[in-house]
């Protein structure tokens, strides 16, 4: 691809199309999940071929701060580049207007995402993540289908309005659905008068509000309805979102969000959580003051 990209960190979704001369649709920046530094965020086209045509998208090989989805689908990348802007806290309205602007180069408009179908939406949800496991061998959303069930998506208004009131707005990072939930789980549990055995932290695999690749996830319940609080387009009653997933005993999970510096995923195994680049940096980080 003959583009001149940004030197920092940058999240692309590229549309395959050997047709098609190498151009950016849109472009935003953004900062990364501690707020330190840049990052942006492009829906690219291009001609770039898939190894394998058959597959609804591939990621490309892991190169210093660019990452790069790639997929010969139209309304796929448009659902995918969606996402990423939610997860960086865009406007809603202002993201969908810039979707319907560049309409004459992906034949995708914002109706073309909301009038799918929830049980089509849930087939292309467990489709995926029957793709990434064979394709890449991604584990933890197998789990949790097999361990999992869907989750239902209806939380009464009361319920949301004493959590707005009693979680901190700073709490709140909508890149870090683990530390978003396990502190909005606990702020219920700890400052409210609502019995405890009502309030559930969840993880498992979501789509948001209008589609994409099924996300890893954490949320919190409240009588076994989902409320959201990451993503702002979807929440907090994500009644357009999908949800699969289990609840979590608090007690394991209190006890590992206080045991790692970082938050993570209550089912990431120590020797995978303590590889990372990032949590090798916050322990260091750590060590230096």
């Amino acid at each position: 691809m003959d583009l001149k990209y940004p030197i920092e960190q940058l999240n692309e979704t590229l549309i395959s199309d050997i047709d098609s001369e190498a151009k950016v649709l849109h472009h935003e920046v953004s900062q990364n999940t501690n707020k330190t530094k840049d990052k942006h965020i492009m829906l690219t086209k291009g001609a770039y071929e898939l190894s394998n045509p058959e597959f609804p998208y591939e990621i490309e090989g892991p190169r210093k701060l660019h990452s790069r989805l790639i997929t010969q689908s139209n309304k796929l990348a448009i659902k995918s580049h969606l996402q990423e802007l939610e997860e960086h806290n865009f406007s809603e309205k202002n993201s969908l207007l810039s979707i319907e602007e560049i309409n004459h180069e992906t034949n995708v408009t914002v109706d073309d995402l909301t009038i799918q179908p929830q049980k089509e939406k849930a087939k292309e949800m467990i489709n995926l993540i029957k793709y990434s496991y064979r394709a890449y061998n991604v584990e933890r959303p197998i789990f949790f289908i097999k361990k999992g069930n869907w989750r239902n998506r209806n939380p009464d208004k009361d319920i949301i309005n004493e959590l707005q009131s009693v979680l901190d707005s700073k709490d709140i990072n909508t890149q870090a659905c683990y530390k978003t939930a396990f502190l909005a789980t606990h702020a219920l549990r700890s400052q409210t008068n609502i019995d405890k055995d009502r309030i559930s932290y969840c993880e498992g695999m979501a789509v948001p509000k209008y589609g994409g690749i099924p996300n890893q996830h954490a949320w919190l319940e409240v009588d076994n309805q989902v409320i959201e609080l990451t993503w702002q387009w979807s929440g907090p009653n994500p009644s357009s979102s999908l949800y699969y997933g289990v609840q979590v005993s608090w007690k394991k999970v209190y006890s590992k969000m206080m045991d790692r510096p970082t938050y993570s995923s209550v089912f990431m195994p120590d020797e995978e959580y303590y590889s990372q680049p990032a949590v090798q940096r916050a322990i260091q980080e750590f060590r230096d003051k």
